[in-house]
């Protein structure tokens, strides 16, 4: 038995074209139309342009076509100009409308198949789409949009979406109000162990030479063994700072994506506590043999001049390259993750913010560790 896909057809008034131009237009309208129920999109792209070219424009039935082929073809952007090109011819179509409907759970659903594959960026655009798509938006729209903000560390943009997805449960209901603060506090909760806990990289522990050539006496070089432990893809975020504080994380110039900054050691370590209180979780601070271990590549170390490259510009923010503050004489903070990562898959590890670490500064000993 072969399946074949329902294309619906609309029904869309009168064409301001000669009858030649509309007779060999449609030619390749019904070429394309019988091609995309066999799931050729891309050939069916093809008859369409040709019907485009022959009467000189585009018109609504052409882009009604060419946005079912983006979207078979998972080309969101594309697919999304030609709905709004769609609109502009057919603005009151009902019919159209409630198709608008059904493809809004179509654009969710791919959402939901990135998301689950860790594609969050095409997650991202597809659930925008979906969004875009009707004016009445639904619970699984708002809680995949909240689930895709906290994976790309969007966390003001959670603390929206997760604020819709709550108004919109409980829209026309009678409930406790207690009751609907505690899910809220319980959603935060799951957000902030989402956006800790799925950037985290193993390292695999090993046996390193720690320190500067011999003879320097503050920080001899020496061997130090470390065991296997988990560490922090990127540097903890502003967002993720005020999540946890409810404040500060950096100055108001800063993204909310950008690395905290402007934070104390003892500042650390009540986020740290308050985190873990929070999560359940037992986080920490690097030591800084662990920090030196993993930004210089653990096991799968280079050995370049800096974490991930001996071209800083490559794996960095530094002063040539990051700009200075709107306001004040600083340089720019810039989202994490943006340059190229370091043999173990971590990022920031050279230039961006100075990094605090879990132990105190003193000079090292000879002996191996």
């Amino acid at each position: 038995m072969k399946l074949v896909s329902l294309i619906i057809v609309l029904t869309l008034g009168t064409f301001a074209f000669s009858q030649d131009k509309f007779t060999e237009a449609k030619y390749y309208l019904d070429k394309a139309v019988g091609l995309m129920s066999e799931d050729k999109s891309r050939d069916a792209m093809a008859e369409l342009d040709e019907a485009q070219s022959i009467l000189g424009s585009s018109n609504a039935r052409i882009e009604y076509y060419r946005f079912q082929c983006y979207f078979k073809l998972k080309r969101t952007v594309q697919c999304m100009e030609s709905i709004d090109k769609f609109k502009a011819f057919n603005t009151s179509n009902e019919e159209w409308n409630k198709t608008l409907d059904s493809y809004q759970l179509k654009f969710i659903l791919l959402a939901k198949d990135y998301y689950f594959n860790e594609k969050y960026l095409s997650a991202e655009k597809a659930i925008n789409a979906a969004e875009k798509l009707s004016a009445n938006p639904s619970l699984d729209l708002y809680y995949y949009k909240t689930r895709i903000c906290a994976a790309l560390r969007q966390i003001d943009q959670y603390q929206v979406y997760n604020d819709k997805y709550f108004a919109l449960e409980d829209r026309d209901t009678e409930k406790d109000g207690v009751l609907i603060e505690l899910k809220r506090e319980i959603r935060k909760i799951k957000v902030i162990i989402e956006s800790f806990e799925s950037p985290m990289v193993e390292i695999e522990g090993g046996r390193f030479s720690m320190g500067t050539e011999p003879g320097d006496e503050i920080t001899p070089s020496h061997w130090v063994t470390l065991s296997h432990y988990t560490i922090s893809k990127y540097e903890v975020t502003k967002a993720q700072w005020n999540l946890v504080m409810g404040f500060g994380g950096g100055l108001p110039d800063d993204c909310d994506s950008c690395a905290a900054n402007y934070i104390s050691w003892n500042e650390c370590q009540e986020f740290i506590t308050k985190l873990n209180e929070l999560t359940g979780k037992k986080y920490r601070l690097p030591t800084e043999a662990e920090w030196e271990y993993a930004a210089m590549g653990g096991k799968e170390t280079h050995y370049y001049k800096y974490s991930g490259s001996s071209r800083l510009e490559f794996i960095g923010w530094y002063s040539d390259n990051s700009g200075k503050q709107k306001s004040g004489s600083g340089l720019k903070m810039h989202v994490v993750g943006q340059k190229s990562p370091n043999e173990l898959g971590l990022y920031d590890m050279s230039g961006s913010v100075n990094e605090w670490c879990q132990d105190w500064f003193a000079d090292y000993r000879t002996a191996d560790q």
